[in-house]
Formats: structure tokens, sequence, C-alpha cells
């Protein structure tokens, strides 16, 4: 431990039981047929970490870390040539990375907060990279209030699926999506409008299932 700073690591191992829709699901869901897998075993992880945070002044906050995630019998969702989905044991697995968060506050009211990850997800086993994971995620958000206002941003990226599975020949995009939103405070009621997906970026995070456009909601609050 340091002034205005702290080095930590940490290692722990866990399981997880696979959930009654993954071992015994039979529907069809987004047009995907789904069956079950009564033999599905549970997964087990050991996880590894070690990070750093500095506080140079009260004002700014930084904070970055490094993590390792080995998996045994990871589940995993798998179409068969008919596009019909079972959940099965991936043998053996391991996602590295990458993280880090910036937040500053330069004037009275006004924030910023920035967070990137990289990872690297891959299946040890087939000596590929794991699907529906993206290496790069990027958050940044600023808000700013004075008095009753509030004003605030917020962006997403999420760069494109390198590996998808059910439909591997579909073209893939990069997630790029801006929301807005403003509000006002009187007593204890406060009134919020929020402009979601601003830019109407089209984009999945499940293959084929177009995610919210753009869609404005109105709040209405009170502290009781």
């Amino acid at each position: 431990i340091r002034e205005k700073g702290i080095c930590a690591r940490s290692a722990g191992r866990g399981f997880r039981a696979p959930s009654m829709s993954e071992r015994f699901s039979d529907s069809v869901y987004s047009g995907l047929r789904i069956i079950p897998n009564p033999d599905l075993k549970s997964e087990t992880a050991w996880s590894h970490e070690v990070g750093a945070n500095w506080n140079p002044t009260q004002f700014l906050y930084l904070d970055v870390s490094g993590f390792m995630n080995d998996y045994w019998d990871l589940i995993e969702p798998e179409p068969d040539a008919n596009q019909v989905v079972q959940f099965i044991n991936v043998t053996r697995a391991r996602i590295t990375g990458v993280e880090t968060n910036v937040k500053a506050m330069p004037y009275p009211g006004l924030g910023f907060d920035i967070g990137y990850t990289f990872m690297n997800p891959q299946d040890i086993e087939l000596d590929t990279t794991l699907a529906y994971r993206p290496r790069h995620l990027l958050t940044a958000g600023v808000s700013f209030n004075y008095q009753q206002f509030e004003l605030g941003a917020d962006f997403r990226y999420i760069s494109r699926f390198e590996v998808i599975k059910v439909y591997p020949n579909d073209d893939r995009l990069d997630q790029k999506v801006l929301n807005l939103r403003t509000g006002y405070r009187i007593g204890a009621y406060a009134i919020m409008l929020s402009v979601n997906n601003v830019f109407n970026y089209n984009y999945t995070q499940m293959e084929r299932t177009i995610m919210p456009l753009r869609h404005f909601i109105l709040t209405l609050s009170a502290k009781i």
C-alpha cells in the first residue's frame, strides 16, 4: 500500500452449476430450436487478478487491473448443421485481459468516467477464439449538474464478435451506441427525459435480432 494508491492481487476458485434452462430447455427461441442436455456438468474456474489504483487528487481516480480466468467444462451453446442448439461443456478455456478506468471531476458538478477492457478469450482445447465474446469494450460518460438541472451522455463501444456459431456467414459490426439524458428537480420531484441510441444505430447482440432502435423515455419520480 502506497500513499494515495493501492496495489493488490487476488485468486479464487469456484464453480457454476448449469441452469435449468441450459440443462432441460426444449423450446424455440428467436427462431432457434433449443434441445435439452441432461448430462451437462458444472463448470469450474480459477480466477487470478492483479491491480492497482491511484488517487493523485480528490478530482482524479485511476484504476488498472489484469486478469486471467481458467475454465474447465465451460458451458457454451453449440448448434449443429441443422441450427439446433444444445448447451455443452467446453473441455478447457481461458480468458485473459486488462481493465482500466479513469474518473475525473475538473470542475464542480462536471464529471467524466471512461473505462476500457481488452480480452483474449481462448478455447484451449481447440486452439480457437471463444464465440460471442468481443476483444474490446469501451464505455465513456459525462455528467453535468447545476442546481436543479442535470445533463448527461453515455457512449458504449463493443468490437465485433470474431466468432459466431449459428450464422457464421452473416456480416458483423462493432456496437456504437450513444444515449443522452436531461432532468430537472423540484423539491422531492424529478422529471427526466432520455434519448437512447441517438444515432439509430442498427446492431445485434444475438444473431439476426436487432437491438432497440432510437427511443425516448420520459419519467417522473418523487421521494416520499
